[in-house]
């Protein structure tokens, strides 16, 4: 499973900047996909091509998209 974390960062790390300028993505991370490490996709609204746009961009590494609609920093206290 190590490896396969290892494999999935270094997914994310080469690719974070294309996968944030995709529309409607809000956020990217690491996530589980059934037990398995993968690439977490937030996105504020559907999207009907997202996927195919990410499989593009990440290849083979396992990915999920999870609508969670617009994020907004809070003021600093």
């Amino acid at each position: 499973m190590q490896s396969d974390l290892t494999s999935v960062e270094n997914a994310l790390a080469r690719n974070r900047e294309s996968i944030m300028a995709l529309p409607n993505v809000v956020g990217s991370g690491l996530s589980l996909c059934n037990g398995a490490p993968c690439i977490k996709i937030l996105i504020r609204q559907h999207d009907a091509e997202i996927e195919q746009r990410v499989r593009s961009i990440v290849g083979q590494t396992p990915f999920r998209v999870e609508k969670v609609g617009p994020i907004e920093a809070l003021p600093a206290e």
